[in-house]
């Protein structure tokens, strides 16, 4: 049939994509920003955190090649940093009850017992409902008490809320002045040599969020949080160093710092170094660490990893039904993955035949304000081929 001949090119297009393709992500933030405002002179970066000298990362050789049985990664959180580490013991006393409830996952008794104590002004405390409050680990999401919360511990010393009031402001804000308001937060981080604060100040250097936008003092500050391991960090300084964007371009540099960042646990540095070993950016391509790489990324609920391991099962790489892998890259938020699930419905591909629901999904990919103009393009197409479809089998049941 002449549609499935049109499934066939729309899936090897995408799968020439999610081979060639590599992404970089920001790291301070995971949604578009509004114009930025210039810093103010009084926000300048200080000499401690801009100036310093940079550690030589790259001249690092690092630890050995990744090896398939190493690889488990995790999602990199889409909200606040996780409060990791908690010491119960040196926490203060009146804190101990709620630590070890969220500890042990009781989200809802840690936030009660917390409340009573950051209302007495423990930052700590604070931080914790803030915390809770703007994941809504404990229940609804309370946007409004996690802001308030956050910067009261912020504004205290507590470097983790610094962090992480910095962190929300960039991903809950919608005017210019809460990325000035980051960066501010992010500095004093910083200054402390946080290596987590480093990576998202570098990053809002590097693309000019609230701060005058400045690629020397991005890239110092990221490689700094480098040097710390920080996964973010050496995530974006990998894809600097394969995309020459900042530096020199280097496969091998790259698969080094990308390869400390898996290992670190960082799922997007996993799906861009599968890329890279799937291609001849290193030398032979070797398909089957590629995509044991992909597939611990994959499993860490990164969206375009499923999409591209549904293709590589479509294309007979990979077990597993690439439906499966379509639908669930679809229900992470993954639009490529979502226009490749419907395109499954369409043709009956793994799933029943559904052109409705297909429909359906290819037009909500056709709205959405991140959909890309080639991905739009490839969209529309489709919706139009299968108009012509529902007619043409309209047609043929009149005759």
């Amino acid at each position: 049939m002449v549609v499935e001949r049109r499934v066939r090119i729309i899936v090897a297009g995408a799968l020439g994509v999610a081979t060639l393709g590599l992404t970089v992500l920001s790291i301070a933030s995971r949604r578009a920003a509004p114009p930025p405002l210039e810093a103010s002179a009084s926000e300048a970066p200080a000499q401690d955190v801009a100036g310093a000298a940079s550690p030589d990362v790259e001249a690092d050789n690092g630890p050995p090649p990744l090896r398939a049985d190493e690889l488990s990664v995790a999602q990199r959180p889409s909200v606040a940093p996780p409060i990791e580490n908690v010491d119960v013991d040196e926490a203060p006393a009146a804190l101990r009850p709620a630590y070890e409830r969220l500890m042990a996952g009781e989200y809802q008794e840690a936030l009660w017992l917390a409340e009573p104590v950051a209302k007495s002004g423990d930052p700590r405390a604070q931080h914790l409902v803030a915390y809770l409050s703007e994941t809504g680990l404990a229940g609804e999401r309370d946007l409004t008490k996690a802001g308030r919360f956050y910067e009261r511990a912020a504004d205290a010393g507590d470097i983790d809320a610094q962090v992480g009031y910095g962190a929300f402001l960039l991903t809950h804000g919608d005017e210019a002045a809460d990325y000035v308001r980051a960066a501010k937060y992010f500095r004093r981080a910083a200054n402390r040599g946080d290596a987590r604060a480093l990576a998202r100040l570098g990053a809002l250097y590097a693309d000019g969020l609230g701060v005058t936008r400045d690629p020397v003092v991005a890239l110092s500050l990221i490689e700094r949080a480098a040097a710390k391991e920080d996964p973010d960090a050496l995530f974006y300084l990998g894809m600097a160093h394969l995309t020459g964007e900042g530096r020199p371009r280097d496969a091998e540099t790259a698969r080094r710092l990308l390869s400390r960042a898996v290992r670190a646990g960082h799922a997007e540095a996993a799906y861009n170094l599968a890329l890279m070993h799937r291609s001849d950016q290193l030398g032979e391509p070797d398909v089957a660490f590629a995509a044991a790489l992909m597939e611990a990324a994959a499993k860490a609920g990164y969206g375009p990893a499923m999409t591209a391991m549904g293709l590589y099962a479509h294309n007979g790489e990979a077990p597993g039904s690439a439906a499966d892998w379509f639908e669930r890259a679809a229900e992470a938020g993954d639009l490529q993955g979502r226009f490749l699930y419907a395109v499954s419905l369409a043709e009956g591909d793994g799933r029943p035949r559904d052109k409705i629901a297909a429909a359906r999904l290819a037009t909500e990919v056709a709205a959405d304000p991140g959909v890309s103009e080639d991905l739009a393009r490839n969209v529309g197409q489709f919706l139009k081929n299968l108009s012509s479809d529902v007619d043409a089998a309209a047609s043929g049941l009149r005759e």
